[in-house]
């Protein structure tokens, strides 16, 4: 291209469906560097030029049309309509929108009546503007295991604002049903960050997006949803709040909800039902439901709806944190060291599996065992911010004050002090 400008570079990158950091991954850059770049902040260099013309050149037929569309509409920006109801947006969700919308409504539909093609067609306009959205929401998801939530939330709040944007161009039944689904993904995983970010204490905000996301789910009528953001609101009634009462029963509630329509969230909530009766100290009420999500865990399918919302496996993990609560110390170590070579390395589940099997190692005064384990949480933590994990170790570090005369504890514990003030 002669010359690439901001709107020719987000043009680009729309055109190829890629996130800012996934663009800049292709392109040997920085996120931080290709927002500037759109931003018009900052142009590219020659390297940079040279990779944008790279892509263009190796662009699939689809991709290049969608980028001379895309192109088109960004450059001639409407004044009125969907443009007003986006004013104050974010500069990139705006576009996604009106180049999205642009691409459908630019050219008549090819069949169907006179009247329906000199009309456009709206609804198949804003259900792939819909999906389109929903796809960025499901890429910020897949990027929560393993980036600090803090610098992941303010993307998760433009997704779930454009929610009510799209809903003023809407005009069939069909868009909202599906608007309806997008929000329910978009608030559970609003409240995963800000309870996460908060290193689990504002249980309050994270309750709220939690219950938006479950009446969205009721409306669109997905168990799947439904029970996956009830599911989330037993994490926070459990490890936030300390109730287990209450989390034994959101964790039920989500079991049953998903029973028949997603064994995954099934599974993963039975588990946490354990975890409820662990904390309570009903230690035969805690293995039947850990032998429930056995089984029902056997039945997950490759077309599980949820296989993408929840990470697998968790059983090991979670039946480690059931034997820590019970006071079996030595099951817990055995399970958690199980479970942490199972987990994806740099991910916040592999941190909280290492941080809970250093307060195991603490509790049962193995003090090489607790800072070896210390060691590799702290690593993974200090890399992705994993709020259960820092719970868990301040928690450790806390028991670990009998043994800070000596240089192995106290090296620890330096780090965790440099972990609360960065």
């Amino acid at each position: 291209m002669e010359e690439w400008t901001a709107t020719s570079i987000r043009a680009l990158r729309m055109a190829l469906r890629r996130s800012q950091e996934k663009f800049a991954e292709v392109l040997g850059a920085s996120s931080k560097s290709v927002s500037n770049w759109e931003r018009g902040s900052n142009p590219p260099g020659l390297n940079a030029r040279d990779g944008l013309d790279r892509l263009l050149s190796e662009a699939s037929p689809e991709q290049r049309k969608r980028f001379v569309v895309y192109l088109g509409s960004l450059q001639r920006r409407p004044s009125v309509g969907l443009q007003d109801s986006v004013k104050g947006q974010p500069e990139d969700v705006t576009s996604l929108t009106v180049a999205l919308v642009s691409e459908r409504t630019a050219a008549p539909a090819t069949t169907g009546s006179s009247t329906e093609r000199s009309r456009g067609t709206r609804p198949a306009t804003d259900l792939v503007t819909v999906a389109e959205l929903r796809q960025r929401v499901q890429e910020l998801d897949a990027r929560y295991d393993h980036h600090p939530s803090a610098s992941l939330l303010p993307e998760g709040g433009r997704w779930l604002g454009q929610v009510a944007i799209l809903r003023t161009a809407a005009d069939s039944g069909r868009v909202q049903l599906a608007l309806s689904a997008v929000e329910a993904e978009a608030a559970t995983l609003m409240g995963q960050l800000v309870w996460d970010a908060s290193q689990r204490r504002d249980h309050a905000t994270a309750r709220v997006y939690l219950g938006q996301a479950i009446d969205a789910a009721r409306q669109v009528g997905d168990r799947t949803l439904e029970s996956y953001a009830l599911l989330r609101t037993s994490y926070v009634a459990l490890y936030g709040e300390k109730d287990p009462h209450a989390g034994l029963d959101l964790a039920t509630r989500a079991a049953e909800t998903a029973d028949g329509f997603s064994a995954m969230v099934a599974s993963v909530a039975l588990l946490h039902v354990a975890e409820a009766h662990a904390l309570l100290d009903h230690e035969r009420d805690c293995e039947q439901a850990l032998a429930d999500a056995t089984t029902i865990g056997a039945r997950i399918e490759a077309m599980d709806p949820a296989l993408e919302l929840l990470s697998a496996p968790q059983h090991d993990r979670i039946a480690g944190s059931c034997y820590l609560a019970l006071g079996r110390r030595a099951r817990a170590i055995a399970t958690l060291e199980q479970a942490a070579a199972t987990s994806k390395a740099g991910s916040k589940s592999r941190a909280l599996v290492l941080a809970n099997l250093a307060l195991a190692h603490v509790r049962g005064h193995d003090l090489d065992g607790a800072v070896a384990s210390l060691h590799r949480a702290l690593d993974a933590v200090e890399a992705n911010r994993g709020g259960g994990a820092l719970t868990v170790l301040f928690q450790a570090g806390r028991e670990l004050r009998p043994w800070l005369h000596g240089p192995q504890a106290q090296d620890v514990h330096d780090r965790l002090l440099s972990l609360v003030a960065a």
